[in-house]
């Protein structure tokens, strides 16, 4: 699981070099860099939009998620065994990826949730895509 978590992560790393990201620049985006750290959290077997916001949010209280900043976006590798919704959508029938963001104590949090996919290179191309609209829409808003 750690390698392929470690291929994951590497994949979004390569992000920062693609044309969809140096594109970004063109509509005002001042991001040169994409600063890439990795955290394990411990996930529940079926989570929901709410749930993933829950666990966001406890990982930046006991200090797990460092960074309370607007312009962090987190982007979350579900494991294999947790099912993923959102509203009445479901992973693999109705998204491969998604972003979203919500409000807490002292900063507007944005995030990307990738669910399992047996498939590596599916999975980061997902992420690689909600990154890229979080990245040019981060609060769901505009339109591009």
């Amino acid at each position: 699981m750690k390698s392929r978590a470690e291929s994951l992560r590497r994949a979004i790393d390569h992000l920062s070099a693609s044309d969809a990201f140096n594109a970004t620049h063109d509509r005002g985006v001042k991001t040169t860099a994409l600063p890439i750290t990795t955290r394990f959290l411990e996930g529940a077997q079926k989570m929901n939009d709410l749930h993933v916001q829950v666990l966001i949010d406890k990982a930046m209280s006991k200090g797990s998620l460092p960074s309370r900043d607007e312009n962090t976006i987190y982007v979350l590798f579900l494991a294999p065994d947790i099912e993923s919704s959102l509203g009445d959508h479901h992973a693999g029938s109705d998204y491969a990826s998604y972003h979203s963001h919500f409000h807490t104590q002292d900063v507007n949090v944005r995030y990307v949730v990738v669910p399992f996919d047996t498939d590596n290179k599916s999975m980061s191309d997902a992420a690689g895509v909600s990154l890229i609209r979080a990245i040019l829409n981060p609060d769901g808003d505009g339109w591009y």
